[in-house]
């Protein structure tokens, strides 16, 4: 059932559906207002219970309704997880703003550059090269991949329905005070430390995964000689491997206390260019396909075993 729907919903991505997704967003966003404004109670708790209460009721809901729907037939269900991976990954968009974005770094513009970039990565990129503005598509656009859609087969794989909802809920909260302080300006290190957590496992699944599907020897190379580094150990594995798979030195870019430009960095060989966005699209694209193809055998050997 997890490989048939997983294949459902990678159909789904080339359909008119995917507009939903942004109204299920919109939903959200309008949820989490509702409980910082209109709930004071919640609002004035500390940050867990918000969290909690926030990631809690989608995650009670979802409960119900699997369980329900599970009950009256388990076709309905199926239909429900299926919705439930649906609305909370995605694949195509993303692919098609990292072509988007090789094809704004090889038009002939000179202006708007850094502004598209730092609209994309949500960064201040003042003061960035166009080897450094790659760099920084290049790990948001790896960051979103693992978030949105390998983090997301993770969960379902592994926690069913219920827990990918609160997977997903859990990350959009973040996300959203994260940039627009919704909840307030506390400090949320333990309930990043919570998902530092949940996605240790998959994210060195995705690392081993892109070191297959693209040079394993380069791969495996640039993560032993980057993670050992004590400037690189907050590093995302799979930053480290995507870029040893393609043969790069990508920059991790991030910003000091005094607003000054930070590099970190990472892979080896060569500085990317705008096609190393393809080659880099290109990879992932092939990453999905062994994970769906690993999943879909397990499938038949569970089925016939």
């Amino acid at each position: 059932m997890v490989f048939l729907t997983l294949s459902i919903v990678f159909a789904l991505e080339f359909t008119p559906a995917i507009r939903y997704r942004k109204v299920v967003d919109s939903y959200l966003d309008q949820y989490f207002d509702y409980l910082s404004d209109e709930v004071s109670w919640v609002h004035d708790k500390g940050t867990l219970v918000r969290w909690g209460v926030s990631t809690g009721i989608p995650v009670a809901i979802s409960v119900v309704a699997y369980l329900g729907l599970s009950y009256i037939h388990g076709i309905l269900g199926f239909l429900f997880g299926v919705a439930v991976v649906f609305f909370t990954s995605s694949f195509l968009v993303n692919h098609n703003k990292l072509q988007a974005a090789r094809d704004f770094f090889l038009s002939p513009r000179t202006t708007g550059l850094q502004k598209e970039v730092g609209i994309l990565a949500d960064i201040n990129t003042e003061g960035l090269n166009e080897t450094e503005l790659i760099s920084l598509v290049f790990y948001d656009y790896l960051i979103k991949s693992f978030r949105k859609v390998f983090a997301i087969i993770f969960c379902f794989v592994f926690f069913g329905p219920p827990g990918l909802v609160a997977y997903f809920i859990s990350t959009k909260y973040l996300k959203k005070n994260w940039s627009n302080k919704t909840f307030g300006s506390e400090k949320y290190g333990f309930i990043v430390t919570i998902h530092e957590i949940i996605e240790w496992v998959p994210a060195r699944l995705f690392a081993i995964s892109l070191a297959i599907a693209g040079n394993f020897e380069d791969a495996l190379q640039s993560w032993r000689d980057q993670m050992v580094n004590t400037q690189n150990n907050k590093t995302q594995p799979f930053v480290v491997s995507a870029a040893g798979a393609l043969g790069l030195r990508v920059s991790q870019i991030s910003r000091g206390s005094d607003g000054e430009k930070v590099l970190n960095i990472v892979g080896i060989k060569d500085d990317p260019d705008p096609d190393s966005l393809v080659r880099l699209g290109r990879l992932i694209s092939r990453v999905v396909f062994i994970w769906i193809g690993t999943i879909g055998c397990f499938s038949i050997f569970s089925f016939f075993g």
